[in-house]
């Protein structure tokens, strides 16, 4: 059994569950949970968990596969897993800007801020609907 799961905004927060799933995923789901309140919900553990699509619009992003994107800028999150361990996962699609990018995020370094890709938004309910995804997280 596998969860199909979908992520809308490739930032930190999608690093740390990425990594998270990474790093319990290769543990003995018997005995090596510290840090999960439980081991499975539902009859589903951390492992069934399978990333299928995602969608960013930020140039360093999009284009990239998952694995590549939770560590581009300006995701800054610590690295608390074998980054070699994580699965190359979906190449992320470029999303739709709906509701904008927030001012501070575009008038700051390169390293701190979007930057919004010249590409054309795909149709994320095509994609959702392709891909099967039981789960969509939007960051």
């Amino acid at each position: 059994m596998t969860i199909k799961v979908g992520v809308i905004g490739i930032g930190n927060c999608c690093s740390s569950l990425v990594q998270g799933v990474t790093f319990y995923s290769s543990k003995d789901e018997t005995k090596d949970h510290e840090g999960l309140v439980r081991t499975t919900i539902g009859g589903y553990s951390v492992s069934d968990v399978e990333f299928v699509c995602g969608f960013d619009v930020d140039r360093r992003k999009v284009g990239k596969t998952l694995k590549e994107a939770i560590v581009a800028k300006p995701n800054c999150t610590p690295m608390l897993c074998d980054y070699d361990a994580i699965p190359d996962g979906p190449v992320i699609m470029m999303g739709k800007v709906s509701d904008g990018v927030a001012e501070h995020m575009k008038n700051v370094s390169e390293a701190e801020g979007f930057r919004v890709a010249d590409k054309e938004s795909v149709d994320v309910v095509k994609v959702l609907r392709e891909t099967g995804v039981d789960m969509l997280i939007n960051y």
